[in-house]
């Protein structure tokens, strides 16, 4: 009896082991920060439809992406120079703390005051953007309005409805200034599990 239950027990730690990318709804990939969330077929809030967000936090106390699709027609008028040509277009990263702002700075040496959340890609503020762009550096930049946020374990559901696939990230891919096809890319780039 003793024996059975050990095979039984045994056989179901073997199931959750091989389920749990599937469970996690994408390619083998598990959300964490520098990874990218893309809206799947399961979506349905209307504000995340077509989305892709790059997720700058990731731990047990839930976490926070940026939307990095959804440029808005807002304009930074406070580095109008050369310097910051191309990226002066404001990024709407999501429904919370709109007002809030964040900035990703691109490349491979980390800015002064900056979290490293992918290669080459780091998490910073307008007043350290100020100070990079002040000494004349030349920097590649996104600002954002707001964040996208779950609570723990949101998103762990969110992925095994199929609401989002995990994909992993390229910060030179990134970078770029044609976002609006971002989505596309995803969907085209090949086949992802999703429940």
């Amino acid at each position: 009896m003793k024996r059975w239950l050990f095979h039984l027990g045994l056989m179901a730690l073997l199931l959750l082991l091989a389920a749990e990318p599937l469970l996690a709804g994408h390619t083998g990939f598990n959300p964490q920060r520098g990874r990218l969330l893309v809206a799947g077929d399961a979506m349905r809030d209307p504000r995340f439809a077509e989305s892709v967000i790059l997720l700058i936090q990731h731990n047990q106390s839930g976490s926070v992406g940026l939307v990095m699709n959804n440029r808005s027609d807002l304009t930074l008028h406070e580095f109008p120079d050369e310097r910051a040509a191309g990226m002066r277009h404001i990024y709407f990263g999501g429904p919370v703390e709109p007002f809030n702002t964040s900035v990703l700075v691109f490349g491979q040496e980390p800015p002064g005051e900056a979290r490293e959340i992918l290669s080459g890609v780091y998490l910073t503020s307008l007043a350290e953007l100020d100070r990079l762009l002040s000494q004349g550096k030349a920097v590649r930049f996104r600002v954002f309005l707001g964040y996208a946020g779950w609570a723990p374990g949101q998103l762990e559901m969110e992925l095994a409805h199929g609401a989002w696939q995990v994909h992993s990230a390229d910060g030179e891919f990134l970078s770029r200034d044609n976002v609006e096809q971002l989505w596309q890319h995803f969907q085209q780039s090949g086949p992802v599990i999703s429940l």
